[in-house]
């Protein structure tokens, strides 16, 4: 396995239940819709348009979880900006460090947090139109394993 791009035999060893598919045996319109569902919000279009393709699901599961993970992130981030900035930013002797804290949360790690996704999402495009299953680093191997509607 390389790159987290699995094989027939490797997705039945792993226990995977994604129907592992060449381009070849995925149809043009099939490797649009599962492309598409990487954009924000619209995983729900593979996920329903594609109820009997497993190809499309999988994409659709495995975006939905990018997402999420992405929006849980975030509210992480923008919860510990206000603890630091607002309430212990307040401190007398230490706030000006809280402060500086909170904006390097803000900024720095919600900058990396937003490329992250960006380079993630954009992966999972480019393998979804090439009629391959990637499975993502973490959240990937998470839905599929765990998550079998």
């Amino acid at each position: 396995m390389e790159l987290g791009i699995m094989t027939q035999s490797e997705a039945t060893d792993s226990g995977a239940t994604a129907d592992r598919r060449s381009s070849d045996e995925t149809g043009v319109e099939s490797r649009t819709i599962a492309a598409l569902g990487y954009l924000p919000m619209l995983f729900l279009v593979p996920m329903l348009a594609g109820r009997g393709d497993e190809y499309q699901r999988f994409h659709g599961r495995q975006s939905l979880l990018l997402f999420l993970a992405f929006v849980l992130l975030w509210a992480a981030l923008w919860f510990l900006g206000l603890v630091f900035g607002r309430i212990l930013g307040d401190a007398i002797l230490l706030g000006f460090i809280f402060r500086a804290l909170a904006w390097f949360l803000r900024n720095i790690v919600g900058t990396l947090l937003s490329l992250g996704y960006i380079v993630m999402m954009t992966a999972g495009i480019v393998h979804a139109a090439a009629g391959r299953c990637w499975t993502m680093p973490l959240l990937g191997r998470y839905g599929i394993r765990n998550w079998n509607p």
